[in-house]
């Protein structure tokens, strides 16, 4: 039986290319990156519906409250250290003036998120993506 982890890494491999729409959750015709971890989490039973509050593509431009942060806290994510971090975490990145995107890690350094303006993509954590790194969540449920 597939633990709760390698059912999430097999889940997030489901919604690869599926296009970038703001506030939808539905595989293969568009999702945003918090939605992508919301549909993640109802797909494989984490979580019941994820009711997300509305949150402007472009707030992260000129505010900085940690909306991102507290969403994710309030539909049960628990923040982990980076060091910690392994495959099937939710990992978050600061750009602009507070933390607004979101990836899964899955093995091998990879990450799949959903790509504002083309689709949800896997490639390696390198580059301004390590470089913009700075929170580390488990789904819920996960023990992290």
């Amino acid at each position: 039986m597939a633990s709760t982890r390698e059912k999430i890494c097999t889940e997030a491999l489901t919604w690869l290319k599926t296009p970038y729409r703001d506030h939808q959750r539905c595989k293969h015709a568009g999702v945003d990156c918090v939605n992508l971890l919301a549909g993640i989490c109802e797909h494989i039973g984490l979580t019941d519906k994820v009711v997300l509050p509305y949150y402007s593509p472009q707030w992260h431009l000129n505010r900085s409250e940690e909306v991102l942060l507290q969403t994710l806290t309030d539909f049960g994510c628990i923040e982990k250290p980076l060091v910690d971090m392994q495959p099937a975490d939710i990992l978050v990145f600061h750009f602009g003036l507070a933390c607004s995107h979101c990836a899964v890690l899955m093995p091998q350094n990879m990450i799949i998120h959903a790509v504002i303006d083309r689709e949800v993509v896997m490639h390696r954590l390198l580059g301004v993506w390590h470089n913009a790194l700075k929170h580390c969540y488990t789904f819920p449920g996960v023990t992290p």
